[in-house]
């Protein structure tokens, strides 16, 4: 979660998090939640933004720790992962700490030089980066918005909390399955998260080593 003197939109949050402990069966009790986490804010500098890591064990028992937010470029350069996604793991729908592939591949893009990572389903639909969703800025010449597409949970994608906001507030926003074909331009690729907005990407590199099917 971003705190920034409050927590940011905080019930998608607990939102999200009660729907995977129901899904996973995990005890979850919302209201405690919630009040646990305002009582760790107490402790936190209200001058200062804070990234939050929440975590919830098969028990109930709540785990929170902060630390400072950096701020980071507003843009980034990222390459394609070598390795494909399956649509159909329950996984990628849920934020757990199973997420091995993930951190593998984020730390690699990282060591070449890259800010993040996208992957790729089965059927050669992109899906997400290792931390944040994506969003494609796509021209509409009937519209004086331009629309914003995201994939579809269907592809393999995390509901990650500002893309929610965003299909639920901005009326060009919206859910469609997209390929490589629509990045090219004058489509602009954005990926987004919860603790860092919007980012415009700049460019997108092949994947290396050359691509895996798993």
């Amino acid at each position: 979660l971003l705190f920034d003197r409050q927590y940011i939109r905080l019930p998608l949050h607990l939102g999200r998090l009660e729907s995977s402990a129901a899904y996973f069966d995990f005890l979850c009790d919302r209201t405690s939640i919630a009040s646990q986490l305002q009582r760790f804010a107490r402790s936190l500098h209200p001058a200062q933004r804070h990234r939050v890591r929440l975590l919830l064990a098969p028990s109930g028992t709540l785990t929170l720790t902060s630390q400072p937010l950096v701020d980071d470029s507003s843009t980034l350069a990222v390459r394609l992962s070598p390795h494909r996604v399956s649509s159909t793991d329950p996984f990628l729908r849920h934020k757990t700490t199973r997420r091995s592939l993930y951190d593998q591949e984020l730390a690699a893009a990282r060591a070449e030089g890259f800010d993040e990572v996208l992957f790729r389903n089965e059927r050669n639909e992109l899906t997400e980066g290792a931390i944040s969703n994506l969003f494609l800025e796509v021209p509409d010449d009937a519209q004086p918005a331009a629309k914003l597409l995201t994939p579809p949970l269907t592809s393999g994608v995390l509901p990650g909390v500002l893309r929610r906001h965003l299909l639920e507030t901005l009326p060009n926003a919206e859910e469609r399955v997209l390929t490589l074909a629509d990045l090219e331009p004058p489509n602009t690729l954005w990926l987004c998260s919860s603790l860092r907005g919007l980012r415009r990407v700049t460019s997108v590199s092949p994947p290396s080593p050359p691509e895996e099917l798993a």
